[in-house]
């Protein structure tokens, strides 16, 4: 094994430190979350040999992180493909987390040779993106789909790689949901507070009180406001655009590049209408 690619191997910690929980906490706050990456390459933890398993990780960070934290006393190798910092799961929606580039990957860091049961085991929640057998035909290494949670993989190794039923199931409680709310409020912010401010100006504020009734009567105030408020909730709904686990990188750019100068004119319209009824001009 002189020549072979584990020697270049980076050796992990299976604890996290502080430095990483707090970059969770930010990564759930939308703080820096472009630069939650790491490079891709082939890692190891303890002091893996041929007979060990081999994890297939995406390159963001949080991933990468769960998935080392779940190896304690377990010699393995990590090959970390390149996901351009996605999710595993909304990047196999995506083709990041893909046929091609984990090819690519095994030929590159010549898994041969560090592997005598030619076995990857690769995260269930990228399987829409992986076609098993194409892998198998291009480099002879078999997939095995791990369990759903990264908690559950010491049960499963000693379980000789077989997940249980429960294993295979994943829920979206209510505070799964909630742990996703942090980095949509945060977004979100930074419009709303100059959103807010514009409106408590131009919303009615006189020298003689408030005159919502009065507003809501002006034909023209409704008419921006039928203009604004659609079009600010499509802006701020870009932010979703390529969520789901099945919108491809080029199905995004071509939404983004068709509706994003209609709504912004739509905005300013109906933000010229608002201007122009507060100053008395119509």
């Amino acid at each position: 094994m002189e020549n072979c690619s584990c020697n270049n191997a980076k050796g992990v910690s299976t604890e996290l430190r502080l430095t990483d929980y707090v970059n969770h906490f930010n990564t759930r706050l939308g703080i820096k979350r472009d630069h939650r990456f790491i490079e891709p390459g082939l890692y190891k933890t303890g002091e893996p040999d041929k007979s060990s398993p081999i994890f297939v990780s995406s390159n963001f960070q949080m991933s990468f992180n769960k998935l080392r934290s779940s190896l304690k006393n377990l010699n393995s190798w990590i090959l970390v493909i390149d996901t351009k910092g996605i999710n595993v799961w909304c990047a196999a929606g995506k083709g990041t987390f893909g046929t091609d580039e984990l090819i690519e990957k095994i030929k590159r860091f010549n898994l041969e040779c560090i592997s005598s049961k030619k076995e990857l085991i690769l995260p269930q929640l990228s399987a829409s993106g992986v076609c098993a057998h194409e892998v198998k035909k291009s480099t002879g290494f078999k997939i095995i789909y791990g369990p759903i949670k990264s908690k559950d993989i010491p049960e499963f190794i000693k379980n000789d790689c077989k997940a249980t039923a429960e294993m295979r199931k994943i829920s979206f409680s209510f505070f799964d949901r909630l742990v996703l709310t942090p980095l949509e409020l945060i977004q979100s912010f930074k419009y709303i507070f100059f959103l807010a401010v514009f409106f408590l100006i131009t919303g009615g504020i006189t020298s003689t009180g408030l005159v919502f009734k009065e507003a809501f009567e002006n034909l023209f105030l409704i008419l921006s406001f039928v203009l604004f408020y659609p079009s600010i909730s499509s802006f701020l709904a870009f932010n979703f655009t390529g969520c789901t686990t099945f919108t491809s990188p080029s199905g995004v750019a071509k939404e983004f590049k068709i509706f994003f100068k209609p709504i912004l004119f739509l905005m300013f319209s109906g933000l010229l209408l608002i201007t122009l009824i507060f100053w008395n001009i119509i």
